[in-house]
């Protein structure tokens, strides 16, 4: 079965489906989830080396998530201030211009609970700064575009932490690949 999260399959082209569904399988069988869940840039990059590998056009985009439950909020990637050394940023891979994957909320996964993820492939909104949006029985979840919060940002350290992202994926790529030849 399954762990991808989604709204309406049916906005979203059936070959992406297909692939996401595909690759979400891929990432279960070899751990990916649990070892790099809570590494959206790099796991983003990762998803966009598969998808255009497969010939789509796919696009790292960073924003934040914005996770509601429980009448608590959760935001992610919204500080423009560093958390434990890291920058908080989120960011998901966008495919084709119709469709938002994000394989990696394992922060979100421990303010909700297992219940939530740990993958989700939604219809992408044209018209930032929404991206995308789930609502589910439990939780909902907004993604978005901010360019505002994101100016904030040091750009020579987002550079950086893009192209170290960018640079690992490529790594883990060549592994992925071997797995699929199997």
């Amino acid at each position: 079965m399954s762990a991808l999260s989604s709204t309406t399959l049916r906005t979203i082209p059936g070959e992406i489906t297909k692939l996401a569904k595909e690759v979400c399988g891929d990432f279960q069988s070899l751990g990916y989830f649990e070892k790099y869940g809570g590494m959206c840039v790099f796991t983003s990059h990762l998803l966009q080396k598969i998808f255009c590998h497969r010939g789509f056009d796919a696009r790292v985009e960073i924003c934040y998530m914005c996770i509601s439950a429980f009448d608590k909020e959760l935001v992610v990637g919204y500080s423009p201030v560093k958390q434990g050394g890291y920058l908080d940023i989120h960011a998901v891979c966008i495919v084709n211009d119709s469709a938002v994957i994000d394989f990696a909320v394992g922060s979100a996964r421990e303010f909700i609970g297992p219940d939530f993820g740990p993958s989700f492939l939604l219809p992408y909104h044209v018209n930032p700064p929404m991206i995308a949006r789930f609502n589910g029985e439990k939780y909902s979840v907004l993604w978005a575009i901010d360019s505002h919060h994101r100016n904030k940002i040091c750009q020579s350290e987002l550079a950086a932490e893009i192209e170290k992202n960018r640079l690992h994926a490529d790594d883990i790529f060549t592994e992925y690949l071997a797995f699929k030849q199997t």
